[in-house]
Formats: C-alpha cells, structure tokens, sequence
C-alpha cells in the first residue's frame, strides 16, 4: 500500500515493474543514524568510485562513475574566470538549477536562483551534490549546465563552532561569520545556527557599499529509525550602493576606469542614487523516509515572502539629471571649439560628472504649482512644491510556494529507480512608489512620456484613470502597479542499470507551466488592457535524456549523452509591457533544445582527468526590448521571434598530484557560440501598440556575447606542511564579444550605404573585446593552538589569503553593452557608443577562522 500511495502523489507511474529486493537490515535505530553522521560534508573528490559489489555480478564488475562534487574546469570557471563573467558553455543562467535538500530554489520569472540567500554562509552549506552537464542525478531530472543540490543535515555534523572574520578590498571590506554545531543531542534533536555579517562602507568602485546580514537554522529529530524530520530557516537581508557602465569617452574625462555617474555630493558626503535592497526569508521542511533497505522517499517543501527593491532617479517636465547623458559630453557638440570648451570644463570641474543633489533641491524647491481637479474632484485644486525631480524604488513583491516528493529505489539486477515531481506557485507583485521627494511637497502621478502625444486621448497623460491627478507622497505608489501569477507542475522518472562494462540510463519529464498578468491601475493609454486579469497563457513542455558510460577498466570511461527538451518563455518575453498592458506577442512558442555531449574520464591516484565535448541547439526563443528608437522619435517594444543558436565546444580539466607536497591543476576551453538564422523583429510604439516595423534581423553565425569563448587555467599547489599550502594560477580568457544592438542589423540602419563601405561595417560588425591574463594566489595555514593558552580544547586557527589580479591588470573589459540607441538619420555609431565595465584590479581577502 505504501507503494500505491507514493505513485499515486507522483503522478500515476506505471513503470515499476521488476521485483524489489527483501529488506534483510537489521540494523538498529542507532547504528543507522551513527552511519549517516559519519558521511562526508566536505567537497566530494572529482571522480568517486563504488567499492561495494552489487548483487548478482561478477566480482570483476567495474566501479560506476558518480556526480562530481569537486570539478578542476568547474573550479577555474567559478573561482578564476568569473573576473571575465565567464558562462559555461555559454548558457544563460536559467539553464543552471540550485537545490536545497531536494527543493528547488527557482525564480519562476526568470529561471534565476533566488539570489543573496546565503551571503557569507558558504561554511553551512558546503556539503552539495554538483552533477554536471547532462548526468543523471537522484533528486530531479537535471537541467543542461549543471546542477547543485545543498544537503542540509545537522545530524551529520560533529558538535563544534566556527567563528571567522575576514578584511577585503573586493565588494566588501569587512566579514564576520559564526556557525554552531549541536551533534546529535537527546531524544534525537540536531541543530546548526549561523549567522553571516559583510559590509563596507565604500566598495571597489567609488560610491559604491555594501551591506549584507544573513541568518540561518536548521533543525534535524529523528522520529524513528526510518523516519528524520529537517526544517531549515534563512533569512537575508542585502543592501547595495550600484555602480553604472558607461562610455569610454566619460571614463577618459573622468580619470577612471570605473567611474561611477549614480553618485553625487550632498552636504559633503556621497550619495548614490541607484540602490538596491532584498530582505528574503526562506523556509524549508523535509521528511525523509527510509521505506526498506533498498527505498527512500524525500517530501520538500518551500515558502518565502521576499521584497526587492531598486531604487533610481525619476522625473517629469525637467532636464536629464545623468551626468552622462549623451547631450551634456562633448563629443554631442559638432563645434570643435565648443566641443574643446565643454571637454576642459569637465575636465577642471569632475564635480559637473557627478549627479547635482543640491540642483534637484534647489529645482522642486522653486516649483510652486497648482494641481488642478486631485483625485478626479472637480475643484479640488491644490497647490504646493511639486517636484521634478524624485527617488522612486521599483519593488517585487515576491511569495513562493513549492512541494517537491522524490522515491528513490534499488531494484536486484543492479537497476535504480527515481521519481519525482514538483508543485510550484509564485505570486510577483511588481509596483513604484516614492523613495523621497528630494525636497518637494509631492510627485504627480502622470506618465511623463505620454503627455508628449495626447493626440485626441484626454486620459493618455494618467497613469491610473480610477484616481485621475492623484498627488504621490513618501512612500506612496504611483506609476505601475501589477501582479503575475505563475504556476508550474512538473514530474520526472528515472531509470538507470549497471553491467560489468556499460553503465545507462535514461530519463523523461513533463511539465505544465502557466502565468497570468492581473493589473490593478487602469492606464489612461491603456484602459481596456491594462485593469484586471489577461488571458492566461500555458505551455506542456517535454523533457528526455539518455546516456551510456562504457568503463573500459576501473580507471578510464567513455560516456555519451543526450537531451532533447523544451522550456516555456519567460512573462517578460511575452507581453510586450507588462508594465502598463496585456497585450502579448503574436507568435508565442517554446523553446527547444537538443543537447549531446561525449566524456571521457581518467581517474588514477596520479591524475584525474574529464574532457568533454558538447554541442547544443537552441530554437524559436523570444525576446523582448523596450528602448527608444531615435527612428520613429518614441520608446518602443521591440519583440524578437524564432532566435535560434548554437553552443558548441571542447572542456577539459585536470589535476595531477605529482607528490605530496606538489600538485598541479589546469583547465581549457574553446567553444563557437553563435546565432544560426536571422530572427523576426516586430516593433511597436510603447503609446499606442501601433505596429511601425516589421523586419529582419541580420545577427547569422555572430558570436553570442556576454562571456569569454576560450578560457585556460594553469594552477601549481605547494604544500610545505600538512598544514600549510600556496597556490598560483594564471588565467587567459579571450574571444569574449559585447552584448549587441539588434537595430543596428537591420535593413534600415544601413539604408543607401555601400556594403563595402566602412560606414557599413562600422555599425554592422559587432565588438570583440581584448584579450584577458589574470594571475591569482592563494594561501593558507592552520594552527593547532596549545591547550594553556585557552580553555577551550582542541584550539584549530586557520589562516588564508587570496589575491586575485596580482598583476593589477586594469585594462580588462569585465563587460558592456551597445546602446540601444541608434542615429538613422547620420547612420554615426558612435553618437551612442558601446558601454562598458572594467575588471578590477589587485584584489585581496585575509580571512582567519577559529574552529573550536
């Protein structure tokens, strides 16, 4: 019955056929849990064998090759080649899942993991499986990059505390982390508590800070010798003063690569305006239950209410408060005498580069203004300081719900069994308010860009017809004001064999996702489209993957690969402005993506060893831009269709232990990322939803952008003692490309220019960014402190130091991107110029940790 039951709230397989195993264990309620405390919480080696034979093979049967924990390319992509913002294999980062016990910690929005969740807590969360690529795994179906479940288990954890404190000159400048662990205490409880504390009052770049408190718990009882409860609880709290990219012609006039336009001096002291804020409590519950010997059944479920919050500059009927506006450098003059003036202005003045608090005052201090008919109420006339200029806070306010079941059996004959399914459920509440008024007495809820095109609409200029001329107070919303709902119900099956030289397996999924826009202002431009619930859009997606591992012996294996899946669009990629309508794309499809990859390991005591190669296809993704377009003189949607692409390449990564105090370790990649035909393009006016363009996009065979294409890593590790180690590595990253400008490839960005002309190639060839070395060092040493000189027994001090950039490289471009901006009628380029980020240069973090 147990079986029937557990099938049924997966989802009705039908596929559990052969005969399990008989549960011989005899093992009592203590030996079992004394068992699991003594599993591992550390990192996992590259490569872990099997040692047990399974029953009914030769006793020459060959160990199977397990998920890595540990990976030397993984390594070098997350820990040396992120300076670069280095993707693996080019996937966007919805293509890559986070676990925690089981659940998955998923953003339904936009694929993202939820994010700042566990700032400063690495320490508590460093037991994980990693499964990369397209292995199988036992806690969900996988995804195409790679795959982290976080085990959270106090009972596995010895009773200790770890206490640690770190300076820095990176986005922090001071951390400090405490971590108690309980062991196992009486009457089967086990506790971890955690709390994490970085900060700086001034980051990497000027005006930037940081502020981050997170805090964590987790609780183990054991009800019985087949049934263990967990509840963790964590909770954030993320504070960030943002830097800005910008052109290069503003760095120059600056003196500073990373010069920061949000900030400004008030009253003597710098105030950046672009903020951002999360607070993000999380709850997880697991039961698991050891059925039998051969069975385990997990049941996760998550909750959180969380709320970001992005603050920025807002105004209405005032000149561009950016320091950097385009209009305000001096390549925007065409006098060269003008141009030379404004240029040495700038220059003597780097005042005039930051934002002008004291102006925005000054400006809403001095507009006295009556609003005519507040509220709608005829005569309700008021009158005061109206500011022009504000800090308005866009905020999401987001809830999650998910339930996660998962039944993991081992049949005789050496076959696995997985299932598993996932219920999912968000609510993201998307709405403005006011930050402050920057002097004024209230903001007024009109929508600044409509008022340009009334036409024959007398509403066009309200952003909420229901409260007409509404005046905005601190705190108060205006502007949009919107909720989707999104809901996602997934499940999965599982099934993988062992022989003596093949190991396969093979897997299917199927999900149902749907998400529905429910406005709750009705737009003066908008009424009939903006006010209450859409149409609800759904999608059934399919998902299947196989593979077969050939182990030629117990120390090289051959494994090939293969998905076939797809994926519902994003909502931001089907409504056209979610912000202020429903209306959608026409052509609303999923994507589809065919992925294979061929492996091969080799794992001795000498050297450990993965190179893989890879090629994955992706078709008819969406995507949608708003922007202004200097075409049509207006901000518009600009929806892309059909966008297809290649991932393909070459990784390798090793490590080689040349003896016990020298090892060496290295990386390598080479991939051709590109698009493979000429997306659709349908652009439409954000006042009016008129259609004014349809056209094709010419973007075949360019690279896809945002990360490094070749990457190596080359890493020497020398340890003098047990107890001390320095490593060095250098880093070269090249073939890395700026995100484009669509409108650029278009027919009528090059309209009446000679295709070998240099004009033509200015605006069509896209930006290849230089080439990157970087050299990073990294050492440590623990010390056993002697009993006499505390009174808490067995004293360990650790202490680490991590340099990144030691050649203090500053010429990097980290990224950027072109502006959406293009001139038609100059067909100059350059009049909106590329933006950039720059790489910081020499880094450093010296941490100390007591764990006692």
């Amino acid at each position: 019955m147990h079986y029937v039951f557990l099938f049924f709230c997966l989802g009705g397989f039908s596929m559990l056929m052969a005969q399990p195993v008989t549960d011989t264990s005899k093992n009592t309620e203590s030996v079992y849990w004394q068992q699991l405390r003594q599993q591992t919480a550390d990192e996992m080696a590259l490569v872990v064998l099997e040692d047990a034979t399974l029953d009914g093979e030769n006793n020459q049967q060959y160990a199977s090759l397990l998920s890595a924990g540990r990976d030397a390319f993984y390594n070098a992509a997350a820990f040396n080649w992120n300076i670069a913002r280095f993707k693996m294999r080019g996937y966007s980062k919805s293509l890559f899942t986070t676990y925690l016990n089981g659940v998955p910690l998923e953003d339904l929005a936009n694929g993202n993991t939820l994010v700042n969740l566990w700032m400063g807590l690495t320490g508590v969360f460093k037991s994980r499986e990693m499964v990369i690529g397209l292995q199988p795994n036992q806690f969900s179906f996988g995804n195409l990059g790679n795959v982290i479940n976080i085990h959270i288990a106090p009972i596995q954890q010895q009773r200790q505390n770890i206490l640690n404190y770190s300076v820095a000159n990176k986005n922090y400048s001071h951390r400090f982390n405490y971590a108690h662990y309980s062991g196992q205490l009486k009457k089967g409880w086990s506790f971890i508590y955690s709390t994490a504390w970085q900060w700086a009052k001034e980051s990497y770049v000027p005006g930037t800070y940081t502020n981050y408190l997170s805090l964590f718990f987790a609780a183990n009882k054991i009800i019985s010798s087949k049934h263990l409860l967990t509840f963790s609880f964590l909770g954030s709290s993320a504070i960030n003063g943002q830097a800005a990219a910008t052109t290069l012609e503003a760095m120059q006039l600056a003196g500073n690569r990373y010069y920061n336009p949000n900030w400004g001096y008030q009253n003597n002291r710098k105030r950046n305006a672009a903020e951002y804020r999360n607070i993000q409590p999380l709850i997880v519950s697991n039961y698991q239950w050891r059925i039998d010997q051969q069975s385990t059944f997990n049941l996760g479920a998550l909750v959180s209410i969380g709320l970001q919050k992005s603050r920025g500059l807002d105004w209405h009927n005032a000149p561009d408060p950016r320091p950097d506006y385009y209009r305000y450098l001096p390549s925007f003059q065409t006098d060269p005498d003008l141009q030379m003036q404004v240029k040495k202005r700038l220059e003597n003045e780097p005042n005039l580069l930051q934002l002008n608090w004291e102006n925005f005052y000054e400006i809403n201090q001095n507009s006295k203004e009556t609003i005519a008919n507040v509220n709608g109420i005829n005569g309700n006339n008021i009158n005061g300081l109206r500011s022009r200029y504000i800090l308005r806070d866009n905020n999401v306010l987001n809830t999650f719900f998910v339930l996660s079941p998962v039944l993991h059996k081992n049949y005789s004959g050496n076959w696995q069994l997985t299932a598993g399914g996932t219920v999912q459920y968000q609510q993201s509440h998307y709405f403005q308010t006011v930050n402050d008024l920057l002097g004024g007495d209230f903001f007024v809820n009109w929508n600044q860009f409509a008022d340009q095109n009334l036409v024959a609409n007398t509403n066009a200029l309200q952003n909420d017809i229901l409260h007409p001329n509404r005046l905005v107070k601190k705190g108060e919303k205006y502007g949009y004001d919107f909720q989707m709902n999104i809901w996602k119900a997934s499940r999965f099956f599982q099934i993988s064999k062992q022989f003596r030289h093949f190991d396969f397996f093979a897997a299917e999924a199927l999900s149902y996702t749907g998400f529905q826009r429910l406005g709750l202002v009705k737009n003066g431009l908008f009424p009939q489209s903006s006010y209450g619930h859409s149409t609800t859009n759904t999608f059934l997606n399919y998902a299947f993957k196989s593979g077969i591992t050939y182990k030629l012996n117990g120390k090289n294996y051959f494994s090939l690969n293969m998905a076939w899946l797809s994926m519902p669009p994003y909502y931001s990629d089907v409504f056209l402005s979610p912000r202020t309508r429903a209306a959608t794309q026409d052509n609303i499809t999923s994507t589809k993506y065919a992925a294979y990859e061929l492996n091969y390991h080799l794992n001795t005591s000498f050297i450990k060893l993965r190179i893989t190669g890879y090629l994955t296809t992706i078709q008819d993704a969406l995507k949608i831009y708003t922007f202004y377009d200097d075409g049509v003189k207006g901000f518009v949607n600009d929806a892309l269709s059909n966008i297809n692409q290649m991932n393909a390449g070459i990784e390798l990564g090793a490590e080689l232990r040349w003896n016990d105090k020298l090892q060496f370790a290295g990386a390598f990649t080479l991939a051709n990322n590109r698009y493979t035909n000429r997306p659709q393009a349908i652009v439409t006016f954000d006042n009016s939803s008129e259609i004014i363009q349809k056209e094709t996009v010419y973007i075949k065979n360019f690279k896809v952008p945002g990360s490094p294409q070749q990457a190596v890593n080359i890493a020497a590790t020398y340890r003098p003692t047990r107890k001390g180690f320095i490593t060095v590595s250098g880093n070269y990253m090249a073939d890395n490309w700026l995100n484009l400008n669509r409108v650029r490839r278009t027919e009528r960005a090059v309209q009446g220019l000679d295709t070998k002309s240099n004009a033509f190639n200015a605006i069509i060839r896209p930006e290849k960014l230089p080439d990157y070395f970087v050299v990073n060092l990294f050492t440590g040493y623990q010390f056993v402190m002697p009993a006499i000189q505390s009174k808490i027994k067995s004293n360990h001090l650790f202490v680490s130091l991590g340099i990144t950039n030691l050649l203090n490289n500053k010429a990097m471009v980290a990224g950027g991107y072109e502006q959406m901006r293009f001139d038609f009628a100059t067909q100059n380029p350059e009049k909106f110029p590329p933006k950039y980020y720059y790489a910081y240069g020499i880094q450093y973090f010296l941490s100390t940790s007591l764990k006692f």
